[in-house]
């Protein structure tokens, strides 16, 4: 076994500095994207659901009631073929 040297071990520790701060980083970056679900959430923007969340989109919904009254068929029951 050989000893490591001046060079390489300021190479190891580089890395394993590089590593400490991807961490982190990930981190922060989870921690952004929890307060911005949130505030989503909270501005009625998304709706949590069991597997996550997903768009809320009911000012574009009453639009296309309005506008398209008795003949709007939504997507969902136009991609199931049924109306």
């Amino acid at each position: 076994m050989r000893a490591i040297v001046p060079h390489e071990r300021a190479e190891a520790d580089r890395a394993l500095r590089a590593v400490a701060e991807a961490e982190n980083a990930r981190k922060r970056v989870e921690e952004e994207a929890r307060l911005a679900l949130e505030v989503l959430v909270h501005d009625g923007h998304l709706e949590g659901t069991d597997s996550g969340h997903r768009l809320a989109f009911r000012l574009l919904d009453d639009w296309l009631r309005t506008r398209f009254r008795d003949h709007h068929v939504p997507l969902q029951k136009r991609m199931d073929g049924r109306r």
